[in-house]
């Protein structure tokens, strides 16, 4: 999506009109971010999300790499993969990925900013509600404010 059409969906024809181009990127800059690349280790994960649900993320993916070292997906896995048209044969390259996930939080660590991370992420999400906040804390790391100047929101409306 472009800038101008970020402004038009953001904003009013009124407030487009008025031309008031600090007001315009005051209303465009809600909520507006980008991801960028945050590494994370296990230490980091545990104080993000505190012991409990930093404990109960963490196991998860302890569990998930006993399960990879068994050839055995579990079955929310299954369900969540299935649900997102992942042939069944590819599965088990999800577990195994997602099981390398502990070791990986224990040595260099994970980036939070990486596409395939964040959706991995999004898959425990979808087979473990509870975890769900947890994901989503993690996601959030990697987030910051995307913010544009009135002077870019100008040069998008050809002013």
């Amino acid at each position: 999506m472009t800038l101008l059409q970020e402004i038009q969906a953001k904003c009013s024809l009124e407030q487009i009109a008025a031309g008031d181009y600090h007001d315009i990127a005051a209303t465009v800059n809600v909520g507006r971010k980008r991801v960028v690349s945050t590494m994370i280790t296990e230490r980091g994960v545990r104080g993000a999300l505190g012991p409990v649900l930093g404990s109960k993320f963490l196991r998860l993916l302890t569990d998930l790499h006993v399960a990879a070292a068994a050839d055995q997906v579990p079955a929310w896995l299954t369900a969540v993969l299935t649900a997102s048209q992942v042939p069944s044969d590819d599965h088990i390259y999800y577990l195994e990925t997602l099981g390398c996930g502990i070791d990986w939080l224990r040595s260099d660590g994970l980036d939070l900013g990486d596409t395939a991370v964040r959706g991995l992420l999004d898959i425990i999400a979808g087979g473990n509600p509870s975890l769900a906040p947890a994901t989503a804390i993690l996601k959030g790391k990697a987030e910051q404010p995307a913010l544009v100047s009135w002077n870019e929101c100008a040069t998008a409306l050809g002013a």
